[in-house]
């Protein structure tokens, strides 16, 4: 550091200047470069539209498979670490929510996206959110229908996009009226 807190002491090295000079024709560049648009930058803007459109297919097909009780879609879309919290705040792990759908205790009627599914993808992970409308029968309860934000947390799994999390938030409050 430098002494008199100015920050970083730069260090003479053999071919530092080559260094000095490489760095300055960067900074000359980018300078230069400013005002104008480069299609070609490598920097992105956003999520690669078919990324996002390959999520909102697969949010829209687990969503489906909820409400058809397609055990088989279920759990390929659903990672083994899964964890739901529902919108009355409990949590439910992979094994809970795909048994209690095929034995029937929970029967979801209507699972669907009423808002744009808006994707951040951030590599091997992306994080959906959407409201949805849900008819649901669950044992010991009786039907409910209310509307609900959805944050929904994918990864990449060994090549595939599975769920990891999903928090359902009842919109109106629990239960509904």
């Amino acid at each position: 550091m430098d002494p008199r807190g100015g920050g970083r002491v730069a260090r003479r090295r053999p071919g530092g200047v080559l260094v000095v000079l490489g760095l300055a024709t960067v900074l000359v560049g980018c300078e230069s470069s400013a005002g104008s648009v480069d299609d070609s930058s490598p920097i992105p803007s956003g999520p690669p539209p078919d990324t996002a459109q390959v999520l909102r297919d697969l949010e829209v097909s687990r969503l489906r498979a909820l409400v058809d009780a397609d055990l088989p879609t279920m759990e390929e879309l659903h990672a083994e670490e899964f964890e739901l919290v529902s919108p009355p705040g409990s949590s439910l792990d992979r094994g809970e929510l795909l048994g209690y759908v095929e034995t029937g205790e929970i029967d979801y009627l209507a699972l669907e996206p009423v808002s744009e599914i808006e994707v951040r993808d951030y590599g091997d992970g992306a994080v959906l959110t959407y409201r949805a409308r849900i008819e649901i029968d669950v044992s010991g309860t009786g039907e409910l229908e209310h509307e609900s934000r959805h944050t929904v947390v994918y990864e990449q799994i060994d090549g595939d996009w599975q769920v990891v999390w999903e928090q359902a938030t009842s919109i109106g409050g629990f239960p509904p009226p």
